[in-house]
């Protein structure tokens, strides 16, 4: 292929044909390769034409048998910057000429030919392909690193965000692969330290923990009154069985329903979760509707959330055995 030797290196070899290497711009492809000493050979002698011309004696071969008028001999390297420019056949002007003149636009002419690297000879050196290279500055940091600092910029500006949740609430999950589906579960941790997944929730289905992102976290909704059995509303008093009890999970306990919401289900019974704080423990715990009871009639009076109390949320009958403050009778 044509082409025209840009750079020269001397690497480690033996000989000089085994230590030379050239830097080779090929016309065709306009890319550049390296290429050994017996990759690149020089053009061949260009064909010359006699001249019907005569000489001054009238011969039309000298002395040695050749016919005169011949044209000089050329090197046998060509420059190729020095044939003419395709783009001005009409000017007859070179390609050099166009290049330093911009008297039209080139394939390469508009960088810097200032601060370009350039050759022994002074012609510009475009590497088109990365392959020589560039005495670049400061060594770039790895990407790794980078990736980094990204995700510790990025956990330090999502923990100034308000979540609209916390701790033991109960949030709907999407989860799956094309969409996903969301799934009821709870919220046991929050670490905004493990971005993009900073999120621990624990799924009601089949009670594993996974960590999972903020925007795939949705709170349940308030549920409307008028859905909610008149004897579980909000503030009544009910008998709850709580499901941390892993020793006695039949057992029903004294508590009290804080709120409920609205949550992923077929029907009415597996969308309502109730909130309930149990009065022995002290602690609230999520609990389906099979899991609480009202009170009988007769247990309902002294079983009611007690007027005084309502900030810890007593019934009448805890006030009156433990007889924290004084009633009216």
């Amino acid at each position: 292929y044509n082409g025209f030797v840009e750079a020269v290196k001397h690497t480690n070899g033996r000989d000089v044909q085994s230590s030379l290497f050239f830097w080779v711009k090929f016309e065709g492809s306009k890319t550049n390769q390296w290429c050994r000493l017996p990759h690149v050979k020089p053009f061949s002698k260009p064909e010359t034409k006699p001249s019907t011309a005569q000489g001054a004696s009238g011969r039309t071969k000298d002395n040695a048998g050749k016919p005169l008028g011949l044209s000089a001999k050329k090197p046998a390297a060509v420059d190729a910057e020095r044939r003419a420019c395709k783009s001005c056949k009409a000017k007859k002007q070179t390609i050099y000429h166009c290049r330093v003149e911009k008297e039209h636009d080139g394939p390469d002419w508009d960088q810097d030919e200032e601060h370009a690297p350039k050759s022994s000879t002074g012609r510009v050196i475009k590497r088109k392909q990365l392959d020589i290279p560039d005495d670049a500055g400061p060594e770039q940091p790895p990407v790794k690193q980078q990736a980094t600092v990204n995700v510790k910029q990025q956990a330090a500006a999502n923990a100034k965000k308000p979540t609209g949740f916390h701790v033991n609430s109960a949030v709907s999950v999407n989860w799956g692969k094309y969409g996903g589906k969301r799934y009821n579960g709870i919220v046991t941790r929050i670490n905004m330290s493990k971005a993009p997944q900073p999120v621990e929730v624990e799924f009601e289905k089949d009670g594993t923990l996974s960590w999972v992102s903020v925007s795939s976290v949705k709170v349940h909704p308030d549920a409307d009154p008028s859905d909610i059995p008149e004897e579980l509303k909000l503030g009544c008093a009910v008998r709850a069985q709580d499901p941390s009890d892993k020793k006695h999970k039949s057992r029903w306990h004294p508590g009290v329903v804080e709120s409920v919401k609205w949550t992923i289900g077929r029907n009415l019974e597996d969308c309502l979760l109730f909130r309930v704080n149990f009065e022995t423990s002290r602690t609230s715990q999520w609990c389906r509707i099979h899991q609480i009871k009202p009170y009988s009639k007769l247990d309902l009076l002294e079983h009611r959330a007690c007027t005084r109390c309502k900030g810890e949320k007593r019934t009448i009958y805890y006030c009156r055995v433990e007889k924290e403050h004084d009633g009216p009778d």
